[in-house]
């Protein structure tokens, strides 16, 4: 299961905001929105211990949550708004 944030409602607001500094807020913003309002749903996706099946779908999430946030960390890099990172770490 994915925590959908790239199918988010509010994802456009992530990538219509004025700069990429804005954008890096919304999406880590998004993210802690989704986790503190669905505790147990981002414990299960985050940290549980599971089964195999489980666990593929979770590293699925992750992926996808991290290559958000990495696309958000370079743009402001680029931009100079953040010192140059291993956004691929």
């Amino acid at each position: 299961m994915c925590t959908g944030l790239p199918n988010s409602p509010t994802r456009p607001a992530t990538v219509l905001r004025s700069g990429p500094s804005s954008a890096l807020a919304a999406a880590v913003t998004t993210v802690a929105v989704h986790v503190l309002s669905h505790r147990k749903l981002a414990w299960g996706i985050l940290a549980e211990p599971v089964d195999v099946d489980v666990s593929a779908s979770r590293l699925m999430s992750r992926r996808e949550i991290a290559g958000e946030l990495e696309l958000r960390i370079a743009a402001a890099v680029r931009a100079g708004h953040l010192p140059a990172q291993d956004t691929a770490a």
